[in-house]
């Protein structure tokens, strides 16, 4: 068991993934970029900026609630959330209109409702696909052999 102790850069709650920003402090992760999603860890306590906070790199953590025992937990697109599932990201990822990428991050595995083995992987690069319609030859050849029309009005 891994438990370090980190100043907190803003308020961090216990049970959110952490990250170390270039000054050696902690703040809550995200899956947006690279930097945010490099989580070290959950935080064990509650702390205001500036406060000392101990994170559980790698071992069990039981403060957490709405897991399901067995499915892997996955760093969120928002700060500081763990998403209880694969789908709980997809569907976190779907209704979010303005992200053309991400990272997944697995923050390790549920072993109850409460209780996750902490088992952080390295952050997966994520592009989702993007469509131009204007000069886009492929799509043009695909409207023209079935007879569709795009209306973009």
């Amino acid at each position: 068991m891994a438990i370090v102790s980190f100043r907190a850069a803003t308020a961090i709650s216990a049970g959110q993934p952490v990250t170390v920003g270039s000054g050696g402090t902690i703040y809550p992760s995200s899956a947006t970029n690279l930097t945010n999603a490099k989580c070290v860890g959950l935080a064990i306590d509650t702390g205001d900026s500036g406060g000392l906070i101990r994170v559980n790199k790698d071992y069990l953590f039981n403060s957490l609630s709405g897991l399901t025992a067995g499915v892997n937990c996955y760093l969120a697109l928002a700060s500081g959330v763990i998403n209880p599932s694969y789908s709980a990201l997809d569907a976190e990822v779907s209704a979010s209109v303005f992200v053309d990428s991400f990272y997944i991050v697995t923050l390790g595995r549920a072993v109850s409702a409460s209780g996750l083995n902490i088992e952080i992987a390295r952050p997966i690069s994520t592009s989702l696909p993007t469509l131009t319609l204007e000069g886009s030859g492929a799509v043009g050849a695909l409207l023209a052999e079935t007879g569709a029309i795009i209306d973009l009005e």
